[in-house]
């Protein structure tokens, strides 16, 4: 629970700036990931791997993007491929 000198709620939420909004908000985030990551972990899964796998696909395809705007390629036939989707533009 919240610690200060406040009556109620609504004097809570009126005497909040927005800074400390934020570390509240982010502080219960960080809260529940640990606990969901604890309830995880006993039914064997780790949830942290799985972000980052997440994390390195998304940066592998902002790197194809990246190569295909240098080479003067689409950026988009490069997101495509890194679905495995060949994609072809038609040029009339």
């Amino acid at each position: 629970m919240l610690l200060g000198n406040w009556k109620d709620f609504s004097e809570l939420e009126n005497s909040l700036s927005l800074p400390e909004l934020e570390a509240m908000l982010q502080a219960n985030r960080e809260r529940e990931h640990r606990q969901h990551k604890f309830a995880a972990a006993l039914k064997g899964i780790d949830i942290d791997a799985e972000q980052a796998d997440d994390v390195q696909f998304r940066r592998e395809v902002i790197e194809r993007r990246a190569d295909a705007i240098i080479r003067g390629e689409n950026p988009e036939t490069a997101e495509w491929a890194a679905y495995g989707i060949a994609h072809e533009v038609e040029e009339e």
